[in-house]
C-alpha cells in the first residue's frame, strides 16, 4: 500500500511532530496562501501543507505545485526524514552535492545510518507505508516515537 502526500503530512504532523514540536521544530519559513496552486485553502489538509512547508520538511514539487494526490516516492520519504532528523539534531544538510535533487538527503541518511547504501531498488518509485514508517523510526532518536494508548493523546 502506498501513501499520498496529503495523507503522509497529516500523519507526520498530527502524530510525531505534534507530540514533540517543542524547541527542535520551529518555523523556518513562511507559507503564503495559494503558494501551491493545487492546495486550495478549503481542503482539510491545507493547514498541514502550510505547517510542513514552514517547518522546513517539504518544499513542494516545483512550479508552484505540491501534488497532494501524488504518491510519496522513496526519495521524498528519505528527504523528509533527513530534514526532520537534521532539524531535531540542530544540524544542516549540505545540499551542494551533485547528482539528483535528493542526493544530499540520501547521503545524510546513509551517513547517519538510518538508510543503508543500496537499500532501495529505486528512489523514484512510490514508497510503501512500511518503508516510510521504518525510515522515520530509524531517523529519529530512540524513544522519540512513543506508544499512545490514550484517545486524548
Amino acid at each position: 500500500m502506498f501513501l499520498s502526500k496529503r495523507t503522509l503530512i497529516g500523519l507526520i504532523l498530527a502524530g510525531a511532530l505534534a507530540v514533540s514540536a517543542s524547541a527542535a521544530f520551529t518555523k523556518t519559513g513562511t507559507y503564503t496562501e495559494g503558494q501551491f496552486t493545487d492546495v486550495p485553502n478549503t481542503e482539510w489538509y491545507a493547514a498541514e501543507v502550510a505547517s510542513a512547508f514552514e517547518l522546513g520538511l517539504m518544499n513542494g514539487t516545483g512550479a508552484g505545485l505540491f501534488e497532494p494526490e501524488g504518491q510519496v516516492t522513496v526519495a521524498e520519504a528519505i528527504t523528509m526524514a533527513s530534514r526532520a532528523a537534521a532539524i531535531y539534531a540542530g544540524e544542516t544538510i549540505d545540499t551542494a552535492s551533485s547528482g539528483e535533487w535528493y542526493t544530499p538527503y540520501v547521503n545524510y541518511a546513509v551517513s547517519k545510518g538510518f538508510v543503508k547504501e543500496g537499500q532501495f531498488d529505486s528512489y523514484d518509485r512510490p514508497a510503501k507505508r512500511r518503508e516510510v514508517a521504518v525510515i522515520f523510526e530509524n531517523a529519529m532518536p530512540a524513544g522519540y516515537f512513543t506508544a499512545q494508548n490514550d484517545v486524548a493523546a
